[in-house]
């Protein structure tokens, strides 16, 4: 499941002309467009590579039932783990919705807690701050909804909370120190405390969004926590952008994935490629690196990539022998 927007910004300009007139023949006289300030443009190609080291394997996993296994369905469509989330402690979770589990991996990779969901459907994970699980589950009985359920400290399931129901396209379970929120289409987030909602992802004091324009790029904006424009860049890329697969942020930064897959033009008769890259930023917009990621899924997934409170990247990858999460170190081999 691609990361995709159907809003798209609109910049208007406000075209004033006038003209004198006399007795006589008079040439008219316009007057000067307003000058709209050019948004600052980022190019991939001039992004560093080196911020992030070559990727490792964290987690491997084979499809099964038993334990320490990831489950498939492939009836309808060809489902597998949903999610991966950064744990707070450099560690991962990965969602296994057709097993009915989240498997919980330390920094090295062990396998440290498995915990049944008791749940039908799960489709998005979280890890809070303070390292209780979110999870974003939808039920089709006895009436049709999504639910979010919490899992403290102690191991317990809370009592469920009702996403309110005019969420009805949610796509992502979102927490900000210790509030959870669930965003509806990729834009407004609804906080599940009743508190008001926020206009983007939470990254530290900024909020933010993306979007792809009709160029082929990308739009990157930030508001502060009053929902002033705190700013703005358009990334290029020496192709057009054909989705964007994810937008992560964390307290210091912003990562966004974005995807080209080649055309008939450009594959010359052999099958299509994709180039998928990474671009991380800080909370200011600077940006910080790029990597280059493998991108293969035979299974289809709504969190792919999650990004860590140090900046690293953890990717989610699926074939026919398994399940693989690999590890993007930020600031190179530490």
């Amino acid at each position: 499941m691609s990361y995709r927007f159907s809003l798209s910004f609109a910049f208007t300009l406000l075209l004033l002309a006038g003209c004198e007139t006399s007795p006589g023949p008079a040439p008219a006289v316009q007057q000067q467009l307003p000058i709209v300030p050019e948004v600052p443009a980022i190019r991939l190609a001039d992004i560093p590579t080196g911020a992030f080291a070559s990727p490792e394997v964290v987690v491997q996993a084979p499809w099964g039932t038993e334990d320490g296994a990831v489950g498939r369905e492939t009836d309808d469509a060809d489902v597998g783990p949903m999610a991966v989330a950064a744990e707070t402690d450099g560690g991962v979770a990965l969602l296994d919705t057709v097993g009915g589990r989240i498997y919980r991996y330390g920094p090295d990779g062990v396998r440290r807690e498995s915990i049944q969901t008791h749940v039908e459907t799960a489709d998005d994970l979280v890890v809070l701050e303070n390292g209780t699980l979110a999870l974003l589950v939808y039920r089709r009985l006895p009436s049709p909804r999504h639910v979010v359920l919490q899992r403290s400290r102690d191991g317990e399931w809370q009592q469920p909370i009702t996403v309110p129901a005019d969420i009805t396209l949610p796509t992502g379970l979102l927490a900000d120190g210790a509030r959870l929120y669930v965003e509806q289409r990729h834009g407004w987030l609804t906080a599940l405390d009743a508190s008001p909602g926020v206009w983007g992802r939470p990254a530290g004091a900024v909020l933010v969004r993306v979007q792809r324009e009709d160029d082929g790029s990308v739009t990157i904006e930030a508001r502060d926590r009053q929902d002033e424009r705190a700013w703005l860049r358009r990334l290029e890329c020496p192709w057009p952008v054909t989705d964007i697969v994810a937008l992560e942020a964390s307290s210091a930064h912003v990562a966004v994935v974005v995807r080209h897959i080649e055309d008939e033009s450009e594959a010359r008769g052999a099958v299509p490629g994709h180039e998928t890259w990474l671009v991380a930023l800080s909370g200011s917009g600077e940006p910080l690196g790029r990597t280059l990621l493998v991108d293969r899924r035979i299974t289809d997934a709504g969190r792919p990539v999650t990004l860590a409170p140090d900046g690293d990247v953890f990717e989610l990858q699926t074939d026919e022998t398994g399940v693989t999460v690999l590890r993007h170190r930020f600031g190179g081999a530490r």
